[in-house]
């Protein structure tokens, strides 16, 4: 009977603090503006899909098979 009181309370202590330490680990981030260095280029997606270039539901815009 201890030792089950032991494996329980145990587990209840894990699982309340795993509970609550979420806040702890969570970190806060800001999306900011690229630096100047980096080059930045617009990407024309197109306004129509070929479909019968889907390929398992995926249309590759880009492609590259290596042998």
């Amino acid at each position: 009977m201890k030792w089950n009181f032991l494996r329980l309370s145990s587990w209840l202590l894990a699982l309340t603090l795993l509970i609550f330490s979420h806040n702890i680990f969570a970190q806060q981030y800001k999306i900011d503006k690229p630096a100047n260095w980096v080059n930045t280029h617009i990407i024309e997606q197109p306004k129509h899909s070929d479909i019968t270039q889907v390929r398992d539901g995926t249309l590759y815009l880009l492609l590259d098979n290596q042998t």
